[in-house]
């Protein structure tokens, strides 16, 4: 048994072709498969719209479409950006999170000392300098009581912690300050950097680095 090819259809018919003989051969639009012999050559058929090359390039157009679709809507946007997927997701999730650490009376606290010093860099390093001196790194101590979630605010101090939880204190404590930042990601870490006077820092305090704005 042979399957007709399917090649079109009209108003009220479909179209199909014998593989044998070429004879074309009509059928109503209302069918959807039956068995049946050519007219012509007596070929035993089995007819199918859903068979044969109209099918085919019917199919490979809808998925080709959305192959781009998909593109369009979540890949271009990665590729477009320096941010891998999973960096996209950390860099909100880090932000969400300093957005709600920013009503805390440490960062306020935090805020409010540092932004008394008159000089702009002496403002960035206050902040630096007080969470450097006052935490400890959990990458180098005890790594195994260092939570796989962010510490709590008033935590920081108290127990080890990741670069996560002082970028995030960091960034919490700058926008309460009115300076611009951003989350740096890179492979397993993450820092600041500050935007100031069109001056750019580095602020990195799980790896004791503070880079002069340029």
């Amino acid at each position: 048994m042979k399957t007709a090819i399917y090649i079109g259809k009209n108003k009220k018919t479909n179209t199909f072709v014998c593989p044998n003989c070429k004879n074309k051969i009509l059928k109503k639009k209302s069918f959807f498969s039956r068995k049946q012999k050519c007219p012509r050559c007596e070929t035993n058929l089995i007819f199918t719209k859903f068979s044969g090359s109209g099918f085919a390039k019917g199919f490979c157009l809808s998925m080709i479409l959305f192959i781009l679709l998909i593109t369009s809507i979540f890949i271009a946007p990665i590729l477009s950006s320096k941010l891998t997927l999973g960096d996209k997701i950390l860099d909100e999730s880090f932000k969400y999170t300093s957005n709600t650490w920013q009503n805390t009376e440490i960062s306020e606290s935090l805020a409010y000392l540092c932004d008394l010093n008159e000089d702009d860099e002496e403002k960035i390093y206050c902040v630096y300098n007080f969470i450097n001196d006052n935490t400890k790194y959990g990458i180098t101590r005890n790594l195994d009581k260092v939570s796989n979630s962010l510490n709590k605010p008033e935590d920081i101090f108290s127990k080890p912690s990741l670069c996560r939880d002082v970028s995030v204190l960091a960034k919490s404590i700058f926008d309460n300050m009115g300076i611009e930042n951003e989350f740096v990601l890179e492979p397993n870490h993450v820092y600041n950097k500050v935007f100031l006077n069109n001056k750019t820092y580095i602020v990195d305090i799980a790896k004791n680095k503070f880079k002069n704005g340029n």
